[in-house]
């Protein structure tokens, strides 16, 4: 049932969609997830279950953390956590232990639930409690027909997500029912989402982008989520999308980078899929066109948010026929762009300055962090840090982030830049610009570069940056094994070239 552009429906908090869509349409299929398919009716009835076993544990429980990998499992606890009036911590398993329990003592977490009994991190809870949710219980706690009464408030928080770019322990972005309900719904009317869709989910549960623009937009039309469990290869992806006539995903640019390079997808069905949505990284327009022709039948559609915006502020519209190349999209509706100098002052079109922004799914704050939540919301416009400008048709366009620009020789070079035209030559897997000192110019930009081709040298890549690039912006290369990605498989971006207090650019 598209809950969105149907009837009725007085969706206040997050666990009403599944109320409202196990009422409405019982057995359509919510999720398939290891072959096995789940509907909408036992999606709501076990996430019931559970919530009742956890307010029997603390019936005053305020926060629940979930430590899951991508699997129904994750959804069943999400939608629990809810339903027991209680706020969702989603963490990373792949954090080492010190993080975890960082994490889950900082977020005064009540109750874990995880679905590897080894993960016991319950003596740094207040219940003292770990919650092994597993599909071999999932009967156990199925209620049939419930009695629907959930006391949330949508302006509470539903989740404390935590932010990708941040160094050591992440801030955690508070998200309200009702701003996360209007960022989905945004979403989901800017790219013309459809209820009969079949969506492969392959970013993190825990990432901002899969909670609101995957798990709640397709729950809110009564769509199909497909799991891809595990890790990510190319070749799983079109094998589940010719299994399950996928008709849209998410991706980053370096899995999309693989995609583009897997020379089997010729043997598998690929005719359904009508749209990609990416984002998060540089991803030349050169390498768009290689998707489309592996995809014949899918806009791809390029997206632009943070998760303190909830997270979607700007996308292509899939039914854009003169989108401006390179750019991120319009804004989706309810919110509004504006582009400041470093005064605070609005510039002209077509001027580069940092992106503002404003809508009913900006965050609450930073939990626990007014000062770093004051430093980014200023009367009710969140300061992103990210630079670009805007075009007379409303189009946005990312120049780089704020805190990333190299000065050299006092001219602003923006690493972003460099590394999407570089992105441009066959070869290259990945890429990571960032300024180091020089006695002369104060900073240079420096690359380190990850190829698929070992007979690439240095003097190949010069000279592709000479034919490309501005003589001042043309960098020192350095080509290495592997670079540093975060849980959302982006490139870790490093302070001054350090990680774990070893330098790792010469």
């Amino acid at each position: 049932m598209d809950l969105i552009r149907e009837g009725d429906f007085p969706l206040k908090v997050l666990s009403d969609i599944i109320y409202y869509q196990a009422k409405e349409e019982p057995n359509k299929v919510a999720v398939i997830d290891k072959n096995k398919s789940y509907t909408y009716k036992e999606i709501f009835e076990i996430s019931w279950g559970v919530s009742r076993k956890l307010k029997s544990i603390n019936s005053e429980v305020k926060s629940i953390a979930i430590l899951s990998d991508r699997s129904v499992h994750y959804i069943i606890a999400y939608f629990a956590t809810l339903m027991a009036g209680a706020m969702i911590v989603p963490i990373d398993k792949n954090l080492t232990d010190k993080e975890i329990k960082e994490t889950l003592i900082y977020c005064d977490v009540d109750i874990i639930i995880s679905d590897n009994s080894q993960l016991d991190y319950s003596a740094h809870v207040t219940s003292n409690h770990l919650f092994v949710l597993q599909e071999s219980n999932f009967e156990q706690y199925k209620v049939e027909y419930p009695e629907y009464n959930v006391l949330n408030n949508e302006d509470e928080t539903a989740i404390l997500l935590h932010t990708s770019g941040s160094v050591g322990n992440p801030k955690r972005v508070m998200l309200t029912h009702k701003g996360i309900l209007s960022n989905a719904s945004a979403h989901v009317l800017h790219l013309d989402i459809k209820p009969e869709d079949r969506a492969l989910v392959l970013l993190p549960m825990h990432f901002g982008y899969c909670n609101t623009a995957q798990i709640i937009s397709h729950f809110l039309l009564g769509s199909t989520l497909i799991i891809m469990d595990g890790i990510f290869t190319p070749h799983r992806l079109f094998r589940m999308i010719d299994k399950y006539d996928v008709t849209v995903f998410t991706a980053v640019p370096s899995m999309l980078l693989q995609i583009k390079d897997f020379v089997h997808y010729i043997k598998y069905k690929r005719s359904t899929v009508r749209q990609i949505t990416y984002g998060g990284a540089p991803f030349p327009y050169e390498k768009v066109q290689d998707i489309k022709n592996i995809f014949p039948n899918a806009n791809l559609c390029e997206t632009y948010g943070l998760t303190e915006a909830g997270p979607r502020l700007t996308a292509v519209k899939p039914t854009s026929i003169k989108t401006t190349l390179n750019s991120v999209g319009t804004a989706i509706p309810g919110v509004e762009i504006r582009i400041i100098d470093e005064f605070g002052k609005e510039v002209n079109t077509g001027k580069v300055g940092q992106i503002i922004a404003k809508s009913p799914g900006l965050m609450k704050g930073y939990y626990k962090n007014k000062h770093k939540t004051d430093e980014v919301l200023k009367n009710n416009w969140l300061h992103t840090g990210d630079l670009g400008y805007l075009n007379t048709e409303g189009e946005l366009f990312i120049i780089g982030r704020l805190k990333n620009i190299i000065i050299r020789a006092g001219v602003n070079i923006y690493p972003e830049e460099i590394e999407s035209h570089m992105l441009t030559y066959d070869g290259i897997e990945a890429i990571y610009v960032h300024g180091v000192s020089h006695h002369i110019y104060g900073e240079i930009p420096c690359a380190k570069i990850v190829l698929n081709n070992k007979n690439i040298t240095v003097e190949d890549l010069i000279d592709y940056a000479q034919k490309r690039l501005a003589k001042y912006k043309i960098p020192i290369f350095e080509i290495v094994d592997s670079l540093p990605k975060t849980y959302n498989n982006k490139i870790k971006r490093l302070n001054n070239g350090v990680i774990n207090n070893e330098t790792v650019i010469k």
